[in-house]
């Protein structure tokens, strides 16, 4: 936006500059002009030729001040147009700003409200981890309790052989167990 506006004041500058230069030519060709009609119309009026000269002068002299004149007029024109497009930039960098900190406070809050929703939906998660984590640890506990049990209960009966057909079974496969006949 900036180089835009450095764009557009360097564009009137130049077309400034450009009217400056073209000003003095044209200033020339009309008084050219307006000279010689004046001439004429000294010569229609018959003025004698010393008061003809008096008044060329006195005119070449008004129209000095006139072009001087001119030339202020058209600088005070460029000076306003140039300093209505810096009002006019400048006015729009602001509203640009403005525009700016208003798209990211919008941002910002937008931010907040997720990362505040994924906040609670992680709390949320975590509480309800933390629930099943109580009914977990229980269910383990049990599991591993009856685990203990049935392992206690063997070896209390450890000391006696074990015959029943299942750890036969167990130990045949192991082992060739002769048959005996009964």
């Amino acid at each position: 936006m900036v180089h835009d506006h450095t764009g557009l004041l360097e564009d009137l500058k130049s077309h400034q500059a450009q009217e400056r230069a073209r000003l003095p030519k044209t200033q020339r060709q009309d008084s050219k002009a307006r000279l010689n009609l004046f001439k004429q119309s000294l010569k229609i009026k018959a003025v004698g030729a010393v008061e003809q000269r008096e008044l060329i002068k006195q005119f070449l002299v008004q129209e000095e001040a006139r072009q001087k004149e001119e030339r202020q007029r058209q600088q005070q024109k460029h000076d306003a147009h140039l300093k209505e497009l810096q009002r006019q930039c400048d006015a729009n960098m602001v509203e640009l700003q403005h525009l700016q900190n208003e798209k990211l406070s919008l941002l910002v809050s937008r931010e907040r409200e997720k990362l505040k929703t994924l906040d609670e939906e992680h709390t949320m998660e975590l509480k309800e981890w933390r629930e099943r984590l109580a009914s977990r640890k229980e269910i383990l506990e049990e599991e591993l309790m009856r685990r203990r049990q049935q392992q206690d209960v063997p070896s209390r009966h450890s000391s006696e052989p074990d015959t029943t057909k299942s750890s036969l079974h167990r130990i045949s496969r192991f082992f060739p167990l002769p048959s005996f006949p009964s």
